[in-house]
């Protein structure tokens, strides 16, 4: 009998435990990106400064 509960719940942690990874997926995926196009951003400033300061 107690094992079928625990059987329960590990099918209902199962779809749990993938979407919290997703999740965590995504919100890591998501501040890299951000964090990624903020260095090019800087990047881009600061050539883009450079550049006149050459002209």
């Amino acid at each position: 009998a107690a094992e079928a509960p625990l059987a329960l719940v590990k099918a209902g942690g199962a779809p749990t435990t993938p979407s919290k990874s997703t999740r965590k997926r995504a919100a890591i995926n998501t501040p890299v990106s951000k964090d990624k196009g903020g260095v090019k951003k800087k990047r881009a400033a600061i050539d883009a400064p450079g550049g006149k300061d050459k002209g």
